[in-house]
């Protein structure tokens, strides 16, 4: 049973060191760091406890060396199991994502993925209903169209992602087009979410009047 105990002090002191953040999951070094406290944490909770049993007959029943064995062998195991993911994420997990929405919650969304997230996404393009961007060249994306044009983009340039960065006067044309694209099974992750996976915070200015697009929409069936 001291497994089970000490399984759960780690899951909860790696949590507490944030080892399953999205941001530590992307960087090898962050997750060392990680893996560095939580293991100096989980050793100084079982020494508390230790010493704490000052009743010289209850001090035996607590195993002294497994909380090395245990700390050394997850340690191990996770570092292995994080170089092999970053070593394969690029290519068996990479997401390719357009982005609807070109304004400053779209941006912020490039921003965030390219300091944190490049080796998981191919980013695409920009879609905006504002016919002034078509064609532009905003954070080195292009603008490749509107609404209209979102299920033919997904389907030219194989999207299994949509960011959406929409934050204020969501069209109805917009919002259907938007599910359409649910129909063929690609997920829509609105920025907002994306934003506190990675910050950890909640991103008030861009949550604007239309609020509820932070609200995550859901998955199409795949099978």
């Amino acid at each position: 049973y001291w497994f089970v105990l000490l399984s759960a002090l780690w899951v909860f002191c790696a949590l507490v060191n944030g080892l399953y953040d999205l941001r530590v999951l992307a960087e090898f070094r962050a997750t060392a760091r990680a893996l560095f406290w939580t293991f100096v944490f989980v050793t100084f909770v079982y020494l508390a406890i230790f010493f704490a049993l000052t009743d010289p007959g209850l001090q035996p029943i607590l195993p002294r060396g497994i909380v090395l064995y245990h700390g050394v062998i997850t340690v191990a195991l996770i570092a292995v199991w994080r170089g092999v993911y970053l070593q394969l994420a690029p290519r068996a997990f990479r997401r390719r994502a357009l982005v609807v929405g070109a304004g400053r919650a779209g941006q912020a969304s490039i921003t965030l993925i390219r300091e944190h997230l490049a080796s998981h996404y191919d980013l695409v393009g920009f879609v905006d209903d504002d016919a002034n961007k078509h064609g532009q060249t905003i954070q080195n994306l292009g603008v490749l169209g509107g609404h209209t044009d979102v299920v033919r983009l997904c389907r030219e340039h194989r999207i299994n992602q949509i960011i959406w960065a929409v934050t204020q006067d969501v069209s109805d044309d917009l919002f259907r087009a938007l599910l359409d694209t649910q129909e063929l099974g690609i997920e829509i992750l609105p920025m907002q979410l994306l934003y506190e996976d990675i910050t950890g915070r909640v991103p008030i200015e861009f949550i604007g009047d239309g609020w509820y697009v932070a609200l995550p929409l859901g998955h199409a069936a795949t099978g």
